[in-house]
């Protein structure tokens, strides 16, 4: 059911263009709140919290395909050798992290594999886009 509904928004992702054929007013938001960051400070970095894998995946895969003035990149749970396709390596994670630190990319859609133990002091915005755990996670952001 979510796979439907997350290619069906992925389908019509021109909605970010236009916002008389937005679909889903929270998507649109999301892209204000972002760009409205950047503009007022190119060097910000946003990390967007989502609670599925394939959802950090399809907001990365549709803000790059938008042609936004961000970079972005995603992060879901590291893989232990599994066939999982979605999940990344220690060894990617810690490069994307590198990456986002570094401002070679500015935005980062990712799953709570990043939330907690992980000091990204450079971040600026943090956006839970659909997902509130508990009151730690709503402190820590």
């Amino acid at each position: 059911k979510v796979d439907k509904m997350l290619k069906q928004i992925y389908k019509n992702s021109n909605c970010l263009h236009n916002p008389r054929e937005v679909i889903n007013p929270a998507l649109a938001r999301l892209k204000r709140e972002i760009l409205d960051q950047i503009e007022n400070d190119t060097t910000s970095r946003v990390i967007v919290f989502v609670r599925e894998q394939k959802l950090a995946l399809l907001l990365h895969r549709l803000f790059e395909e938008e042609r936004v003035p961000f970079k972005s990149h995603y992060v879901v749970g590291a893989s232990t050798g599994t066939n999982d396709k979605e999940n990344i390596t220690k060894a990617e994670l810690d490069k994307i992290l590198q990456k986002f630190r570094s401002g070679e990319f500015n935005v980062l859609f990712a799953t709570t594999v990043i939330e907690e133990g992980l000091d990204i002091s450079t971040c600026n915005l943090v956006i839970r886009y659909g997902h509130v755990t508990n009151e730690t996670a709503m402190i820590q952001s």
